[in-house]
């Protein structure tokens, strides 16, 4: 996990994407900052992104925008958190798909359904182990841009 602090010099190309099916409702948007432009870095929810703010992000890996766990504004104090009720859900939705197909396996008449249905079980509970950990991940991001909100709001309290 890696802080940094920022302040954006110049924003384009703001894109606020509803939620669908199949994804969460986000803000695609690029920057410059440092006279370093970062092209199609998404934000989670709708975040007021402005030309002049200063944010501190927190990033999964240093330097790689694709990993924005979201950030604290320090005009606004706006916090913007990654959502992790879909990894859950999912995470929950496969597991329950996994158990129907193992108990399809224990019923089935022959080798090759049972095999078929033994294997669908298998991916499922990879899937769900996958979401898990993204659901972690997610939760480590939201815990550390909450403890700098933390922070922030207690510095302008003492200071």
């Amino acid at each position: 996990m890696h802080i940094e602090t920022i302040t954006l010099e110049r924003v384009f190309d703001v894109q606020r994407r509803k939620a669908s099916r199949y994804a969460a409702q986000r803000t695609d948007f690029s920057f410059q900052s440092k006279g370093v432009r970062r092209f199609s870095v998404q934000a989670p929810g709708w975040p007021s992104i402005e030309a002049g703010a200063t944010l501190t992000v927190v990033l999964g890996q240093a330097g790689r925008w694709k990993t924005l766990g979201g950030w604290v504004n320090h005009a606004t104090g706006e916090v913007v958190l990654p959502e992790t009720g879909r990894s859950m859900s999912g995470a929950l939705q496969s597991f329950v798909l996994a158990m129907l197909a193992v108990a399809g396996c224990v019923r089935a008449g022959t080798p090759l359904s049972r095999a078929a249905l033994g294997g669908a079980a298998a991916l499922l509970v990879l899937l769900s182990m996958r979401l898990v950990a993204q659901w972690q991940r997610k939760r480590a991001l939201s815990k550390a841009i909450l403890g700098l909100a933390a922070k922030g709001e207690a510095g302008r309290v003492d200071g």
